[in-house]
Order: structure tokens, then C-alpha cells, then sequence
């Protein structure tokens, strides 16, 4: 009997200790971890594009000024090459993750480098950038002239961390994840969240994959990692990916493969769906009224989607 109100009140106490386990603050800035995302390259619109492996990683210690900072790395191999340059210094106190301004170019959407425009807004009086801060979610929200629509749990690496969503009319549909940084569809990389291009031709962000440790073991799936490992296949890379330009009251998109392109509105209702071939089309957005919706092209290979803007 001694026994069984043993076990019964290690269960009891376990349970207690699960039910008050809270979400632990996580740092961002820090190495044994790799943020993996996928970019879409594109050559021509008429020609389409395809997808490219961005992984992002802190590694090794530099002082700047005095005060010390990660470096971080962004690289497109396997592991991070020994010869790799930083792009970018970083450091976090107290929940608040500051970049230094880019002390080389980095990639574009063509696999082209340019220094990234960081609004004013953003830089401390030191210069650094304030990339998240998470103390002050309401105060950086404002600044990305965005509301927090929730807040929220979500699991890294075994433990709960908060998790903020993030919008505003036409740019942000996001969340920012404590330890993790920005997470969505057509998000922005880890050390700049707010260059979020929602169509265009330029813009072919597709966003966060996973994080994992060094040995690719996955402590967080990011929002495209359902679609980026399907149920069919991993088709990331196999197909090109579709593109879009906007032109007046049109669309021009250029696709990949035949299939059915969808335009859907943020209700999730379908207000145009086309049987379509592979090569460029056109689709008119003159009857539809002015918000955002999602582009959808389902093929069998998978199903890709863009959120475009229509004025």
C-alpha cells in the first residue's frame, strides 16, 4: 500500500510540475544552432525561378568598440564554410537583440549582394539595430507600424517559448518567436524581419524551414516546414517555383508546371480559379476589391502560394 501512494504521489507531483512549467526565454543570439531558410532565385519572369537553401548560424566571439559581440554567418552549403565572412555582429541583453549595421553585402532574391536599407527608426543612438525586443513587443510592433493580434505558446527544443503574432493591412502576417526571431509565409531572414515584400518582382522570400543543432536534429518547424517536406516528397528544388509580377489591374504570373491557379481572399473564399499550362499568364484583378489575397497554383508536385496586394 506504502508503495502504491508512493508512485501515486510521484505521478501527482509530476503532473503539478508539467501543469506550472511556463514559457522560458530563450536567447536568440546564440551558436549551436542553425536557422534554415528557402529563397526563391529568379533569372526572368517569363522563365520563372527556382528555390535556394539559406542557413544562418552564429559562431565565434569579436569586439567592437569595446563591446562584444556573435558573429553570424549566411552561407548556402551544407555546414558553414571555415572561410566564411560575417554579415553581421550581434548581441542581446535583456530580450532585446541588437545587429550591428552590415559590415559586407549580402544576397538578394538573383543571388546578386547589396547592404540592406534598415529604416531610422530602428538604430540606436550607438548605431547598432534593433532587430527584435522582445521586453518591449508593443513598442516594436508600433515601430513596424504593425498590432499584436495574440500571444501564444509554441514549442523549441522541448520548452515553451511565447510566440507574438504580428500584422498590419497589406505587409505583416507574422509571428516572432521568442528564440527563433520571424516566422511565416514570404518572411523576411533572421536579421531583418521588417524587409517583408509581399509580390513583386523582387520579392521571393519564402521564409523560415526549421532551426536545428549542429547535427540536424529539428527543435523548431517554422511555417513553411509542412509544405517544404510534403507528404508527397520533398519537392523543394525539383520544381521551379512560380513568380509574380504586378502590372495595373493584372497579375502576371509565371508558372512552373500546368495546374490550377487560385486567387483567394483573406475570408478563404476562391474568387478566380484558372486551369492553367506552364509559361507565363495573365490574370486580372480589376473585378476584385482592394485588400490582399493569396495566390495559389497546385500542381502535382505540390502546391505553391504568394500573398499579392491589390490597391
Amino acid at each position: 500500500m506504502k508503495k502504491i501512494l508512493t508512485i501515486m504521489l510521484a505521478m501527482l507531483l509530476g503532473s503539478v510540475a508539467m501543469q506550472a512549467q511556463e514559457a522560458v526565454y530563450q536567447p536568440l543570439v546564440r551558436e549551436g544552432v542553425v536557422w534554415h531558410y528557402c529563397y526563391c532565385i529568379f533569372e526572368d519572369i517569363s522563365v520563372g525561378g527556382y528555390t535556394k537553401d539559406l542557413k544562418v548560424q552564429f559562431k565565434g566571439d569579436t569586439l567592437i568598440s569595446g563591446v562584444q559581440y556573435k558573429k553570424c554567418f549566411l552561407f548556402d552549403s551544407e555546414t558553414l564554410p571555415d572561410s566564411a565572412v560575417p554579415v553581421y555582429y550581434a548581441r542581446e541583453e535583456n530580450g532585446k537583440v541588437m545587429f550591428t549595421q552590415p559590415r559586407h553585402q549580402v544576397l538578394d532574391t538573383i543571388g546578386n549582394t547589396f547592404t540592406p536599407e534598415i529604416p531610422g527608426e530602428f538604430f540606436e543612438d550607438n548605431g547598432e539595430i534593433v532587430v527584435y525586443d522582445f521586453s518591449d513587443m508593443s513598442n516594436f510592433a508600433e515601430k513596424m507600424y504593425a498590432v499584436i493580434e495574440s500571444t501564444s505558446e509554441v514549442e523549441v527544443n522541448g520548452m515553451p517559448a511565447k510566440k507574438y503574432h504580428l500584422s498590419t493591412e497589406g505587409t505583416y502576417d507574422c509571428d516572432f518567436v521568442e528564440g527563433i526571431g520571424v516566422d511565416g509565409i514570404h518572411s523576411g531572414l533572421l536579421f531583418s524581419p521588417f524587409v517583408i515584400l509581399t509580390t513583386g518582382y523582387s520579392s521571393s522570400p519564402i521564409g523560415l524551414i526549421k532551426l536545428t543543432d549542429l547535427d540536424g536534429n529539428v527543435l523548431y518547424k517554422g511555417a513553411d516546414f509542412a509544405q517544404h517536406f510534403s507528404a508527397i516528397g520533398n519537392v523543394h528544388g525539383k520544381e521551379r517555383s512560380m513568380l509574380i509580377e504586378q502590372s495595373g489591374p493584372s497579375l502576371r504570373v509565371a508558372l512552373p508546371a500546368d495546374g490550377m491557379l487560385s486567387v483567394i481572399d483573406m475570408a478563404g473564399h476562391v474568387v478566380i480559379n484558372h486551369v492553367v499550362t506552364q509559361g507565363t499568364t495573365e490574370v486580372s484583378t480589376a473585378s476584385l476589391a482592394a485588400g490582399v489575397y493569396l495566390v495559389q497554383l497546385s500542381t502535382p508536385a505540390g502546391i505553391q502560394t504568394a500573398k499579392v496586394v491589390v490597391k
